[in-house]
C-alpha cells in the first residue's frame, strides 16, 4: 500500500504543478536540508577532531561536539513526529501572493482509500477534500490513470477553493 501511496503522492504534485498551475514552494525542504547539512558540519568537525587530537585528550570537545549533534537531532526528530508532512506546499499565483495550499494524504494498511486533506493556512487540522478508492486511479499493470485522476482532482481543488 506503501508503493501506491507514493505513486498517487507523485501524481498530486505532478496534477498541482502541471495542470492546475501552481507553484510548489520548497521551503520546508529548505529547512531540512539546512538541519542535516549542520548536523553533518557538526558530525565531521568532531569526527575530525577526535583523529587528529590523540586520545586521552581534548575529550571535553568531544563531549560538546557529540552532545551537541544528539541535541539537535532529537529536537528535529521530535519536530518532524509531530508537524505535518506535507505533500505539496504551494500557491497559484507567487506574483500576486496568492494564498498557500497545504495538502497532505492518507492511506491504511486494511483500507484502500487514498485520502487528499488540504488547508490554506497550514493548521494542522486540515479538512479531507477528497477521499477515493486507489483502485479508482490505478490500472491493472500498477499505473496512475491520469483521465480518472483530473476531474477528480479539479473537483478536490473546488472544495480547497471554498475553504479560502
Amino acid at each position: 500500500m506503501q508503493e501506491i501511496k507514493v505513486a498517487l503522492d507523485d501524481a498530486l504534485v505532478r496534477f498541482m504543478t502541471e495542470e492546475a498551475g501552481y507553484s510548489q514552494s520548497f521551503k520546508y525542504f529548505d529547512i531540512k536540508l539546512a538541519v542535516v547539512l549542520l548536523l553533518n558540519v557538526i558530525g565531521g568537525l568532531t569526527s575530525y577532531y577526535v583523529w587528529k587530537i590523540p586520545f586521552g585528550q581534548g575529550t571535553f570537545i568531544k563531549a560538546i561536539g557529540s552532545g551537541l549533534f544528539v541535541f539537535i537531532n532529537c529536537l528535529w526528530t521530535i519536530y518532524s513526529f509531530f508537524s505535518p508532512q506535507y505533500v505539496f506546499v504551494g500557491q497559484l499565483d507567487a506574483a500576486k501572493k496568492s494564498k498557500m495550499v497545504y495538502l497532505t494524504t492518507a492511506t491504511h494498511l486494511h483500507d484502500p482509500v487514498y485520502r487528499i486533506y488540504g488547508s490554506t493556512d497550514g493548521s494542522n487540522k486540515p479538512l479531507e477534500i477528497l477521499a477515493i478508492r486507489v483502485d479508482e486511479w490505478i490500472t491493472q499493470d500498477g499505473y496512475v490513470c491520469a483521465r480518472k485522476l483530473i476531474p477528480d482532482m479539479k473537483s478536490a481543488l473546488g472544495k480547497l477553493g471554498k475553504l479560502e
